[in-house]
């Protein structure tokens, strides 16, 4: 049996429940819901392969174990290999639209956003895209999610 879900009950069962390998979720970071819906960029997340997961799991351990030697660029890398696409990325000096430009994930092969095309985001703004990829993955723990 199929269930509609609406987009409040995919964002409150995310982590918890699976999420279709095949499915992308337009996601908007909540500090853009102060702006204009017209101006808040949406990216288009996919989960993690297996072969993601693993690295991302092994990855965010050594970080919780040694947070001085966190390697950001490695960290960048994940939140780039989920994003599949983008719109309403601007430039807020400009007014102009980002590109998104596609590349390929090294380990899985899959869409993912070009380096130089992924670097202009801000910190904060990569770091929500890899919170998200990290729950629609199923790799937060039930205290990441608010439940423990």
């Amino acid at each position: 049996m199929r269930r509609e879900l609406t987009k409040e009950d995919r964002d409150a069962l995310a982590g918890l429940l699976p999420f279709s390998a095949e499915a992308r979720d337009e996601f908007t970071p909540e500090f853009f819901r102060v702006v204009d819906e017209e101006l808040r960029p949406v990216f288009l997340l996919r989960p993690f392969t297996q072969a993601e997961k693993d690295k991302v799991s092994d990855a965010m351990t050594k970080v919780l174990s040694q947070p001085d030697k966190v390697d950001t660029a490695t960290i960048t890398d994940f939140a780039r290999w989920a994003v599949s696409g983008w719109r309403t990325v601007l430039d807020v000096a400009t007014g102009e639209e980002i590109d998104f430009v596609e590349a390929k994930a090294p380990v899985s092969h899959e869409v993912c956003c070009a380096k130089q095309a992924f670097e202009k985001l801000p910190r904060a703004t990569i770091n929500a895209i890899l919170k998200r990829a990290n729950q629609i993955s199923g790799l937060l723990s039930a205290e990441a999610l608010g439940l423990g």
